[in-house]
């Protein structure tokens, strides 16, 4: 009977406790549920955080978190999330000329199929954006069979700053130039602090874009080539760098950054490192393969900037003339003229009027002996306005005196005025140097540029004046304009290049 007992005992714990640990699997799995419905409900609020700040950055953070929730849930409405702020961020990077696929391969996965008109449209409107003529050669996608249509119905143009923006965009690829302009100024008024419609408006805005809209990539760099071509380039580089922080492919601050060393401070070894870090993510970029290929020109590197610049000539349809030109240089610093003389003549089929190519090629012919090819192109070199050297006037003068035609006397009087003003126009500027401080590091490298420019100008000064002095020796008819170079000469010669104070890092 005990025994009995027992044995019931036994059964009847033992039911218990399955029954427990049955209870708590069902709570275990009702438990991870709810912790997966709030991790998903989590990562789509901030998904939609992100989304709302209507820039790229924000777009991709909200890709990332979009994507995350994804894995847990796959509902149609984050599908159709997803769907809108790829088609954002893939309009902004062509935009942007950022070339990056990653967002790309990533769109192309789901296979998005529109649910709606609008959907079509905006669908229309990323494919006509991103198949358009680009700066890639090679590298067009075709848009056959594709209707561009627009139809404002399927739009909500009174309260929806996205919507109208795509609006906008069907009107631009459907070629409505007119009817886009006019809805632009109605639309831009309506939705003027909207992030979308500052950036169409090219950050013309009233707002503190850098205050109301933080990590606004797109601003930082406009902000940073204005500060550039207002010569604030230290301002600049710290804008450049911030956008850079948040997009880490965008190439065209990579080259901003490139051509304030460049340009700036000619520290052409740095500049080629942010060309370098451009071309990583855009092999093919045409203002990158230039930069380079001068950079490595500049630190005379000739064979190397030969190869970058036989690759711009390959993969691009732009800076062919640039390409030819400073390759015609680059075998002219070898000393193969005729190398020389066909990418010269290469250079001027793309760049008939520029005075620096039509200077390069009459140098190139004064070398080979062909002089009236020279003066030809010496003579065409003062035809364009902007360039500003003295020596074509120098070298006009000089083919004149050896061929016995007349102006001689013309042509060097034109180049001795020229350098007269030049060197007057540096004193001047070295005199502001002595009075004004180094009160950063924008005019501690605007200072040593200076004086490298000053050191050029008085040694190629110089051997040009004395060689005009020694090729009209004895001369009667020359004796006065000689006593005139000297005396220029002289002047040149004194000019003294510690009336500027030196860096203290020269």
């Amino acid at each position: 009977m005990k025994r009995a007992i027992f044995i019931l005992f036994i059964l009847f714990f033992y039911s218990c406790s399955a029954n427990r640990v049955e209870v708590k699997q069902v709570e275990s799995k009702k438990g991870k549920k709810l912790f997966l419905e709030r991790k998903y409900l989590e990562f789509v609020k901030k998904g939609d955080y992100y989304f709302q700040r209507e820039h790229l950055f924000g777009w991709r953070k909200a890709i990332d978190y979009y994507l995350e929730a994804f894995k847990i849930k796959k509902s149609d409405e984050l599908k159709r999330k997803l769907f809108l702020t790829f088609v954002l961020e893939l309009l902004r990077e062509k935009q942007e000329l950022i070339i990056d696929e990653k967002y790309m391969e990533l769109f192309e996965k789901f296979n998005f199929k529109p649910e709606s008109e609008k959907e079509k449209i905006i669908l229309n409107v990323l494919n006509t954006r991103r198949g358009s003529v680009f700066i890639r050669n090679k590298n067009i996608k075709t848009l056959e069979g594709l209707k561009l249509k627009t139809d404002k119905r399927f739009f909500d143009l009174e309260n929806s700053d996205i919507d109208s923006y795509f609006y906008l965009l069907s009107l631009k690829s459907a070629f409505k130039y007119k009817e886009y302009v006019n809805s632009f100024e109605i639309l831009s008024k309506r939705f003027s602090t909207s992030p979308l419609f500052i950036y169409l408006n090219n950050f013309n805005s009233k707002e503190d874009i850098e205050k109301e809209y933080p990590n606004f990539a797109e601003y930082y760099v406009k902000r940073a080539y204005d500060l550039f071509k207002r010569g604030k380039s230290t301002e600049a580089l710290k804008y450049f760098k911030k956008s850079l922080k948040l997009i880490p492919d965008y190439v065209k601050a990579y080259i901003g950054v490139a051509s304030v060393w460049f340009f700036s401070y000619e520290v052409f070894s740095k500049a080629m490192e942010y060309y370098n870090s451009a071309l990583r993510y855009d092999e093919k970029n045409p203002s990158a393969l230039l930069g380079k290929g001068v950079c490595l020109q500049k630190l005379k590197k000739y064979d190397e900037s030969n190869v970058i610049l036989d690759k711009l000539l390959k993969v691009q349809a732009l800076y062919h003339g640039e390409a030819y030109y400073y390759k015609a240089y680059n075998f002219l610093y070898k000393g193969d003229l005729e190398e020389a003389r066909k990418q010269i003549d290469l250079s001027k089929l793309y760049l008939p009027d520029s005075g620096d190519v039509n200077f390069l090629s009459g140098l190139i012919n004064l070398k080979i002996g062909n002089l009236k090819g020279a003066e030809k192109d010496f003579l065409r070199s003062l035809e364009d306005n902007s360039f500003k050297r003295c020596e074509p006037y120098y070298y006009i003068a000089k083919v004149r005196f050896i061929m016995r035609r007349k102006k001689v006397i013309n042509y060097f009087s034109k180049f001795l005025n020229c350098i007269e003003k030049k060197r007057l126009f540096l004193k001047d500027k070295a005199l502001s140097f002595k009075e004004n401080k180094l009160t950063n590091f924008d005019s501690e490298m605007e200072l040593k540029k200076f004086r490298r420019k000053l050191i050029s100008f008085k040694k190629s000064s110089v051997f040009l004046l004395k060689d005009v002095i020694n090729l009209v020796k004895g001369r009667r008819r020359y004796l006065k304009f000689r006593r005139n170079f000297l005396l220029e000469m002289k002047r040149i010669e004194n000019l003294d290049l510690n009336i500027i104070k030196k860096s203290t890092n020269d």
